[in-house]
């Protein structure tokens, strides 16, 4: 009874348009309130807030943020797509590599699906189009590339998992590596594949793309985005820094890179920190309200009572895992992937640990089937985004989606059946 009053106020709130993080600290208030006491529920809420803000890793968010911001006003990643189109333009299907290339390498800026699609739909369909590509698959390429930055670090996705988890955020952040970029390859081949069928002519259009730099005149203008994003993932790999001052010298490096391009002002230097700050409180908001929500299920019991369920029942490790996995689909077409992770890490994990498999793991393969959801109907907020800024219908955005999620279902289901390929890289870490 308790638990049906607490989910009908989580989800009432939720279709009232309450934000996620004030939703699931009522309805985790509500619950400890039914199943414990009052006093028990004021302990918390008065606990909570404070040790959660508190937490030392919570600084990686504002750190990488930071970064991000002031990687954006330096210029440095404005000449990126043209960077990489130049470099590939001999290639069949070059400026679609490009465009998944420069995806990438956003993801590892901002850390944010939404962003990079975003920032790619204004430049690379009009270019894509004007060299022949249809309007379908250069819409439906640029909404899907944008889920990259769920996967590369610095990722915001696999930290807020971190934190609420409390698996080891560096750990998770090298572990989306691998993934990601097997992502990227299986997006470049499902491009090929296209475009056997609908081939482009890499010389039409712009006979120029550099705009009047050469070829390794833009491929320079990468060194230094090249080295900022290998100096943080380094420090890291290396266990030299933890993922938090390795965030901080990521931060630093950026402001470098600002003075180098005499893009310094107070403004930007303001823009650049009120931006962090905004991000980062309602991040932290967020995590708040997990946590309060998490003890409620702890208090209340419901969460043992599913882990000694799943572990008593005859069904397959392998079914189980299937069913939560597709549970993660659904959800994605409903919810954005910081709400899906916040509502139900706290259940899932316990169930996926009793079973025997690495938290790190898991929270990759929930971390992308939730993303997918980005892309897919009816509430995908990445073709939503590609549509409006390149004036597109959704229908031909949703139908130029399909071929490229499926390719990144298939990265999914590989994942989720050979864990080692996504421990592998945390597994050689110092």
């Amino acid at each position: 009874m308790t638990l049906t009053v607490t989910l009908v106020v989580l989800f009432g709130l939720l279709a009232m348009r309450v934000p996620v993080a004030l939703a699931t600290s009522i309805a985790g208030f509500m619950g400890l309130w039914l199943s414990a006491d009052l006093a028990t529920a004021m302990s918390v809420i008065g606990t909570v807030p404070m040790s959660q803000a508190a937490t030392y890793d919570l600084l990686t968010i504002p750190m990488f943020i930071l970064m991000a911001e002031l990687v954006i006003v330096s210029g440095f990643a404005d000449d990126l797509f043209d960077a990489l189109n130049a470099l590939f333009r001999r290639v069949r299907g070059g400026l679609g590599i490009a465009t998944v290339g420069a995806g990438a390498g956003f993801a590892a800026i901002s850390g944010s699906s939404v962003g990079s699609a975003a920032s790619l739909a204004g430049t690379a369909v009009p270019q894509m189009i004007r060299k022949g590509y249809s309007r379908r698959v250069s819409t439906g390429l640029v909404a899907v590339v944008g889920t990259l930055a769920i996967l590369i670090p610095p990722s915001n996705g696999l930290i807020i998992y971190g934190l609420i988890s409390q698996a080891p955020i560096a750990d998770l952040l090298i572990a989306g590596i691998l993934p990601g970029i097997m992502t990227a390859v299986a997006l470049v081949i499902t491009l090929q594949i296209l475009l056997i069928k609908s081939p482009v002519d890499n010389t039409s259009g712009d006979e120029d793309p550099a705009n009047g730099k050469s070829r390794w005149q833009l491929a320079a203008t990468m060194i230094p985005l090249l080295f900022l994003f290998l100096m943080v993932t380094g420090l890291v790999f290396t266990g030299v820094s933890t993922p938090v001052e390795a965030a901080a010298v990521g931060a630093f490096g950026a402001l470098l890179l600002v003075i180098w391009n005499r893009r310094l002002s107070f403004r930007v230097l303001r823009d650049a920190l009120f931006g962090t700050a905004r991000v980062t409180a309602m991040i932290t908001f967020i995590i708040i309200g997990a946590k309060i929500f998490g003890h409620y299920f702890t208090v209340s019991g419901v969460t043992q009572s599913i882990v000694t369920g799943v572990s008593e029942s005859a069904l397959p490790t392998g079914l189980i895992l299937a069913a939560i996995i597709l549970v993660y689909l659904i959800l994605g077409l409903l919810m954005d992937q910081t709400a899906i992770v916040v509502l139900t890490v706290p259940i899932t994990l316990p169930i996926v640990e009793g079973l025997g498999y690495d938290p790190i793991w898991f929270g990759i393969v929930v971390t992308l089937a939730a993303e997918i959801g980005l892309v897919s109907p009816p509430f995908g907020l990445n073709v939503f985004v590609v549509a409006k800024y390149t004036k597109t219908k959704l229908k031909e955005v949703f139908l130029g989606v399909a071929p490229f999620a499926i390719a990144v279902l298939f990265v999914l289901i590989l994942l989720a059946s050979i864990p080692a390929i996504t421990l592998w890289l945390p597994g050689l870490m110092s």
